[in-house]
């Protein structure tokens, strides 16, 4: 079956912030325009691969399903040779390391010293 395959891969392309919507919106019209001819695409067409080095592009691709406008069935995020699915409500359910985690973990160490620089100055405000 035809899927639009997005591969997370360090040789893709950077999608600045500020274009990532605009370009989720742009596949979805790209998707449903292969789809809508009673699955031409299935039989007449290789799936396409689309390499992207940002994770902006994967979570704007799984609001677009969670919102309705894509069928989670119409694309497939790819990781280190792994096909990753997406569920109707744009969740991956069996979520590999290292695949678009970087600003979570940068978000986990930011509030850890945070938290660890906070009761520092507690203890020592506690020490006067």
């Amino acid at each position: 079956m035809w899927k639009c395959i997005f591969e997370y891969s360090p040789k893709g392309i950077a999608v600045p912030d500020f274009e990532v919507k605009q370009l989720a919106a742009e596949y979805v019209k790209y998707i449903d325009k292969h789809l809508k001819y009673d699955g031409w695409a299935n039989y007449h067409e290789e799936s396409p691969v689309f390499f992207y080095s940002t994770s902006n592009i994967f979570f704007a691709l799984k609001e677009r399903v969670a919102i309705g406008e894509l069928s989670c069935d119409s694309l497939i995020f790819r990781f280190n040779g792994k096909d990753i699915s997406i569920n109707e409500y744009g969740a991956i359910t069996d979520w590999p390391e290292g695949f678009c985690d970087i600003e979570t973990q940068l978000c986990e160490s930011t509030l850890r010293a945070a938290s660890a620089r906070r009761r520092v100055k507690i203890f020592e405000a506690e020490d006067r």
